[in-house]
């Protein structure tokens, strides 16, 4: 019904015509035929293209750009290397005070890259050689007067969902969309390589002589989630090369910042180390005390990159029964030695230990002290020493006493175990031979198992297995050969390389 008061059509456009207010601007970017395709079937095409060409889309319209731009950031700014390099820390710095990204981020990972030590004759003097002596200075000046710790803290601080800190020595091969293999690098290390025109950071290996590089920038790292009064969910150390490691001084808690870390170390839920208890230390106490301010974790990976007396005393005491009025204060046990009482870790329901020599009755201890709350184990690399002296192979394998024990251990609720590349020696230590498994409740290759199911599946396939592992006899020449061309590095087994561009905690192994 007419109320009298609507314009006819003809007095619509009259009013149009004696309206003099310019037309309303037809936006170019929404008329685009892109910003027409449905979300699901842009960021399915999207997929496809390499990085370069998905950076040219994004530029080319901005109606895409606005649709793509959670998924962009998810993708490359969830989670994002760095290096210690005045140019890539100040990234990392600028992206904590981005308006949206610094809400993105959430794992940083600090990279152990580094340049060489001397610039090449055929460099100095130029453009080139300026640019790699300024470099070098910045590293010195960032590892020497603090200032890698005020860059991350200054970044910590402005990152509000930060939720996992990790170290490596590795570039992760999952940057698939540039195709199959293609290197997650450092921010900055190609702009280096570039302006080098040939490659200039360091391999790995050639940094191994720099053995307290990865101690440095863990301390660093710490001292700076301190000061930024970050929370941190997890602190990860992935270092695949054996040679280095997180020695005991890495663990040192000063006095001056004790206050302000503890509540960072409390907060942790996750926690992955690589320590290397070797050196002049009479005990590996500083670890011993650095694990007491972590009574909350869930998640304990321990790779060992030395295999020795220490090594063994450390699981002897972490396997140690902790009193129910244990305050993880350093107490002395004499006018001399200082030690640390055993830790409770109510909490813990994943343990992965990596490259260390052991017994059964050790495992078998350090597994049952936390049975109550233990949901899954990983071995990698772990050698059990057994009661035999010659390799006889009508004798018990340790192994067999170990899977033997744990599916008969009282109260045990474990769903995933995984195991790979264990050994077994005799009282001598000598031979160490591999060790294979066999199962017809779940699946195994050869040396290499991992399950997740019901505690009664994974008790009955811990029996059988137990029953099917023996002393192999002496090893082989072949065999020998076999394990020598493997090394002690990380292999396909580990999702440290991030296989899929994100956390895939589930792959992880020790």
């Amino acid at each position: 019904m007419d109320s009298g008061n609507t314009p006819m059509p003809q007095d619509i456009v009259d009013m149009d015509l004696d309206d003099d207010s310019p037309p309303l601007p037809i936006d170019p970017q929404s008329a685009s035929p892109l910003a027409r395709i449905p979300l699901e079937v842009l960021v399915r095409v999207t997929r496809l293209v390499s990085t370069t060409d998905l950076g040219n889309l994004r530029l080319s319209c901005k109606a895409v750009e606005r649709s793509l731009w959670n998924f962009f950031s998810h993708e490359f700014f969830r989670k994002k290397q760095f290096m210690v390099f005045p140019a890539s820390l100040q990234a990392l710095v600028d992206i904590s005070k981005h308006p949206q990204l610094s809400s993105v981020l959430s794992h940083v990972i600090i990279a152990t890259d580094r340049l060489r030590n001397s610039v090449p004759m055929s460099f100095r003097g130029g453009e080139t050689g300026r640019f790699l002596e300024d470099a070098q200075a910045g590293h010195k000046a960032l590892m020497s007067t603090g200032l890698l710790k005020d860059m991350l803290a200054d970044a910590f601080g402005n990152l509000p969902n930060l939720d996992k800190v990790d170290i490596r020595d590795f570039n992760s091969p999952s940057r698939t969309r540039d195709g199959r293999g293609t290197l997650w690098r450092s921010y900055g290390s190609v702009t280096i390589e570039a302006a080098m025109t040939r490659p200039m950071m360091y391999h790995t290996e050639e940094l191994c002589r720099h053995q307290d590089y990865p101690s440095q920038i863990f301390m660093a790292t710490l001292a700076a989630l301190a000061v930024a009064e970050a929370r941190p969910r997890a602190i990860e150390t992935l270092l695949r090369w054996t040679r280095w490691g997180l020695d005991n001084t890495a663990f040192y808690i000063s006095p001056y910042i004790e206050p302000s870390l503890k509540p960072v170390l409390a907060g942790l839920s996750v926690l992955h180390l690589c320590p290397t208890l070797d050196g002049f230390s009479v005990t590996p106490y500083l670890l011993q005390r650095f694990l007491t301010l972590t009574p909350n974790l869930t998640w304990l990976r321990l790779n060992f990159q030395h295999e020795n007396e220490k090594t063994v005393e450390f699981l002897d005491w972490l396997g140690s029964s902790a009193s129910p009025d244990a305050s993880g204060e350093i107490t002395a046990s004499n006018g001399s030695i200082t030690t640390c009482p055993p830790i409770k870790l109510e909490f813990l329901e994943v343990i992965d230990l990596g490259s260390v020599q052991t017994t059964t009755d050790a495992v078998l201890k350090l597994v049952a002290k936390f049975v109550s709350s233990l949901t899954g184990l990983s071995f990698r690399r772990v050698t059990l020493v057994g009661k035999n002296s010659n390799n006889n192979p009508d004798e018990v394998s340790p192994w067999t006493a170990f899977l033997d024990g744990l599916a008969s251990l009282d109260g045990a609720n474990i769903r995933k175990i995984q195991m790979s590349w264990v050994d077994q020696c005799t009282q001598t230590r000598m031979p160490v031979v591999p060790v294979f498994f066999e199962s017809s409740q779940i699946q195994v290759r050869d040396r290499f198992f991992k399950t997740s199911l019901t505690a009664e599946l994974v008790a009955m396939a811990l029996e059988e297995m137990g029953r099917g592992t023996k002393w192999p006899g002496p090893i082989t020449a072949a065999a020998k050969s076999d394990r020598d061309a493997v090394g002690n590095g990380h292999d396909g087994f580990s999702s440290d390389d991030d296989t899929d561009g994100s956390d895939s905690d589930g792959e992880d192994v020790a």
